[in-house]
């Protein structure tokens, strides 16, 4: 089924959230109420990048179209800002569906752990993401989080 509503995009200066949580975020609102998402975060290591994560349809929403609506307007982003997307999302190492949802889309699987990424120039080698580690998933807890950016900057 293909939705043709509107996709809203929030900059992140727009964020409702902490600053130190924005990102870009697409969304599809029904009645008001965001039943589908994902969130887009811009990272300059290991190459300029955006992390795709929490792509989300609720449940009762499923089968309408959303998911393939938000994920359209994330992959025309990154054509427009010349990026490269890397997917951080549990459904790919949970369902083979949710891996072909994305494979389908043209995202490519780079690595035995399942990692995805979109919009990747044939000129960069994708072992570059051997040592990523996906960011900003804790960045509730300080302490963490910097450990994890200090791995991720020894291990580029």
């Amino acid at each position: 089924m293909n939705f043709e509503g509107p996709v809203n995009y929030i900059k992140p200066a727009e964020s409702e959230t902490e600053e130190q949580f924005r990102h870009h975020r697409f969304e599809i609102k029904v009645d008001g109420e965001v039943v589908s998402a994902a969130e887009v975060n811009y990272y300059t290591k290991p190459i300029p990048l955006y992390q795709v994560s929490d792509l989300y349809t609720e449940f009762n929403h499923q089968s309408k179209g959303y998911g393939s609506a938000i994920m359209e307007k994330v992959e025309q982003f990154l054509i427009d800002r010349g990026r490269p997307g890397i997917l951080v999302d549990n459904s790919i190492h949970t369902s083979a569906d949710g891996r072909s949802f994305y494979l389908d889309r043209g995202w490519v699987r780079i690595d035995e752990l399942d990692r995805l990424v979109y919009n990747l120039s044939d000129k960069i080698d994708s072992s570059i993401f051997l040592n990523y580690e996906t960011r900003g998933q804790e960045t509730y807890n300080d302490a963490h989080w910097k450990e994890n950016q200090r791995k991720f900057l020894e291990n580029s």
